[in-house]
């Protein structure tokens, strides 16, 4: 039985492309191992001294069965810390004789994959411990593509299993583990308030190589973060009901998150965006984009008067038409673009997702030789914006209680600095216990409210609480690991 098991494993990782077959046989092995312990248990318990029958008839004692005990349960921890491991190929966008070889070398061989671990809990351990949360099922690396010398990685779950992470890790064998938890419940307004600072609205162009056409289009919905965001897209990538797909770029440490079919966007992403709008001049280049989709929908872009009008929406979206789109349509008319009305009230979700993007929380340290210290303690807010969207951040101010606006026209953006210790005490901390926020920016939120806490007990007076302000500063923001 256990050896037929183990040859079913082998057999699963040599020659079959799913990783979640695998695993089932791979659980089937360690099935049949506690199998085995628990009749060489029975064994001893009924049986001191007798004969078996192993590959040839042998004498059995309370020694030998314990020494089979001892394989079975090593064998156990070495399945359960090796076994699952899920393998990509490297394929370029272009297929030469050396890039052939590599395939083929590393699909017989095994020897040029990079491998993508899944860490699983125990079964008995994860079902004692953690009985709320679901247990990921398989992860499958659609394909990776080089990227101006930047592996990237597709990641699919697919939906049939429903499959989602839950204290589980995905890594690089050459980076650090970087684990996350799922959220399963995103506020929606939320959602939007982050989207309207870290999302965006774009349609992709490209030469057309074959048929009259003036060019082929493509529209994209995309959200980029940290990769210590990942656990973030997949929520977002959940909530749109598995629309799109997240890629990882591990040089560069960042995850996207694109949905660019057309049935998906009417069907997930605009619905959410007509029912929880934007508030920032986003909301502008959303109108264009669904405008767009809507016309490709119709198959209007099938044609070049469909064309020209779609690109004619393009030119007012975002940054407008660029390059070779722009020289080849230098006379087409831009299409007005959407005004967006002030609010009077923002959403108090609202504001949470937009800080979670935009918002900073940091602590300042500065030499000063007349502190007993040496240091001079303080902490600041900053959240920054575009300078189109300069009378949303007063508002933000109006809303917070205080802070001063500042715009710098170098790089067309405006600030809002909140300095002053009792409004971050009384205004700032209370609204965001009351609203969290989501992401990584929780953490920095988090180490945030510690400092101010030390700060409001005078720690930061003394030796002791200034090494302390110290170091959660140097793992705050950036720094963080």
């Amino acid at each position: 039985m256990i050896i037929s098991s183990i040859l079913s494993l082998l057999l699963s990782n040599a020659v079959v492309s799913r990783r979640d077959i695998s695993i089932f046989f791979n659980q089937g092995a360690l099935l049949a191992l506690i199998y085995c312990i628990t009749l060489e248990i029975c064994s001893i318990l009924i049986l001191n001294k007798g004969l078996g029958l192993h590959g040839g008839l042998l004498h059995i004692t309370n020694i030998t069965q314990t020494f089979h005990i001892f394989i079975f349960f090593i064998s156990i921890i070495i399945l359960q810390l090796t076994s699952f491991y899920p393998r990509i190929l490297q394929i370029s966008n272009y297929y030469w004789l050396k890039d052939l070889i590599k395939i083929i070398s590393a699909f017989f061989f095994n020897k040029l994959r990079e491998h993508m671990k899944i860490i699983e809990y125990p079964i008995s351990y994860h079902n004692s411990l953690l009985t709320t949360n679901k247990r990921i099922k398989s992860c499958h690396v659609l394909f990776s593509r080089y990227t101006n010398q930047q592996t990237c990685f597709s990641i699919h779950y697919p939906k049939l299993l429903n499959s989602c992470f839950s204290h589980s890790a995905i890594i690089n064998s050459k980076d650090s583990i970087t684990q996350f938890e799922e959220n399963t419940n995103l506020d929606p307004w939320s959602l939007t308030g982050f989207i309207d600072g870290d999302g965006s609205f774009s349609i992709l162009t490209t030469k057309s190589t074959k048929g009259k056409l003036i060019c082929k289009i493509q529209p994209v919905f995309s959200i980029g973060l940290h990769l210590k965001d990942l656990s973030l897209l997949l929520s977002i990538k959940k909530y749109f009901k598995d629309a799109g797909n997240i890629y990882v770029c591990k040089d560069k440490k960042v995850a996207y998150y694109n949905v660019n079919s057309v049935k998906e966007i009417l069907e997930y992403i605009v619905p959410h965006f007509d029912n929880f709008p934007l508030v920032t001049q986003k909301q502008a280049d959303y109108l264009l984009f669904k405008e767009i989709v809507s016309r490709m929908s119709s198959k209007e872009h099938l044609t070049n008067e469909g064309l020209i009008k779609i690109l004619s929406l393009k030119a007012s979206l975002n940054l407008g038409l660029k390059g070779w789109v722009a020289d080849l349509m230098e006379d087409i008319e831009a299409a007005p673009r959407p005004k967006v009305p002030a609010l009077d009230v923002l959403h108090p979700g609202w504001i949470s997702g937009f800080i979670s993007a935009e918002g900073c929380f940091s602590v300042v340290l500065s030499k000063n030789d007349k502190m007993r210290t040496g240091y001079r303690t303080g902490i600041r807010f900053i959240l920054t914006q575009h300078s189109r969207d300069e009378s949303l951040i007063n508002q933000i101010r109006d809303l917070l209680g205080s802070g001063r606006v500042i715009r710098s026209n170098r790089s067309n953006s405006v600030e809002l600095w909140i300095i002053d210790f009792e409004t971050i005490k009384l205004k700032i901390i209370p609204f965001f216990d009351k609203y969290p926020l989501i992401g990584s920016k929780i953490l920095e939120y988090n180490d945030f409210k510690r400092v101010l806490y030390l700060i409001d007990n005078k720690l930061h007076l003394t030796k002791e609480g200034c090494e302390q302000i110290i170091m959660i500063k140097e793992n705050m923001n950036t720094k963080r690991k």
